[in-house]
């Protein structure tokens, strides 16, 4: 088993003084980490137009690297970010389920998706599913040779299904993990609180379900990479949890 841990650039969108983008690739890079793309970077350009790739390619130096989608709907965008994770060496590119809804359902676009994963695997690029509710993605791997997930542990808690149930169902397909947490039950209900994206061990996962993808990962001997997609707590969280760390502390009247 491999792991091969990285930092999403999604992440300092949550952050006022984050430096430029090639400061903190040299950042990302010196602590030994890979990074994840996501198109947007504060105001400028997508990172995936090929306007960028040069500059893009230069900042990277040669650190590994994997993509996010754009979110995009047609394939037309979908090839010409395939052939931007092709020029900056990005092995997997990470897709949500309805960049393959067919119009306004939520039904999968079987053509499109196949077309999509088809020419990915011509370009040296794997087309990773990231996992909404676990019904569409056995069905789009059940039609699309070829086509893997990425793990996304929070959005589990998002669904309908268990963690046992998503790494019964797909295991033998993940080739690429979202490491993040849930709300904890101290915060829910705060405001401005989302209910995902938080520090892994610090929210309302279970204990016990972390410990089952672990040993799920060992029994499939993983490898790939496990990206850090994760955003800071408001100060509401944070008030209410250090308050119910001190009061654990104090004697009970």
């Amino acid at each position: 088993m491999k792991v091969r841990y990285a930092i999403s650039l999604w992440n300092f969108s949550h952050y006022p003084d984050t430096g430029t983008l090639e400061q903190e690739l040299g950042a990302i890079r010196d602590l030994g980490y890979g990074v994840e793309l996501w198109a947007q970077w504060k105001d400028g350009p997508s990172l995936y137009a090929e306007s960028e790739r040069s500059r893009l390619t230069a900042a990277l130096g040669g650190m590994p690297v994997t993509m996010h989608s754009a979110i995009v709907h047609t394939f037309d965008e979908q090839r010409e970010q395939i052939d931007a994770a092709h020029d900056l060496g990005a092995g997997v590119l990470v897709v949500h389920s309805d960049e393959f809804y067919a119009g306004d359902s939520r039904e999968l676009d079987v053509a499109l998706c196949r077309d999509v994963v088809a020419y990915a695997g011509e370009r040296g690029v794997c087309v990773a599913l990231e996992n909404g509710q676990l019904p569409f993605l056995e069905q789009a791997l059940a039609a699309v040779e070829g086509l893997r997930i990425c793990l996304d542990v929070g959005h589990v808690y998002l669904t309908d299904d268990t963690m046992q149930a998503f790494l019964d169902g797909l295991k033998g397909r993940i080739v690429h993990l979202h490491l993040q947490d849930i709300l904890t039950p101290a915060e829910v209900g705060l405001p401005g609180a989302g209910m995902d994206h938080y520090t892994p061990g610090t929210g309302g996962i279970p204990l016990e379900d972390w410990h089952l993808l672990a040993t799920t990962l060992h029994e499939v001997d993983f490898d790939g990479t496990a990206v850090f997609e994760i955003r800071p707590r408001n100060p509401y969280q944070t008030t209410s949890l250090g308050r119910r760390f001190f009061d654990g502390l104090l004697p009970t009247p």
